[in-house]
């Protein structure tokens, strides 16, 4: 990990990396579902 390494380098003293809570396949899904009918009612204008 490039960013750990500078954060080290830098004079870090402990690195935790938490991953996104908006990059899983069930996010994006439900995100979707979310905003597709907004898109549709735009559409149907």
């Amino acid at each position: 990990v490039q960013i750990r390494d500078q954060f080290m380098a830098a004079g870090g003293k402990a690195f935790h990396y938490i991953p996104a809570l908006n990059d899983s396949p069930a996010w994006i899904n439900a995100m979707a579902d979310m905003l597709e009918p907004g898109i549709q009612e735009q559409t149907d204008d």
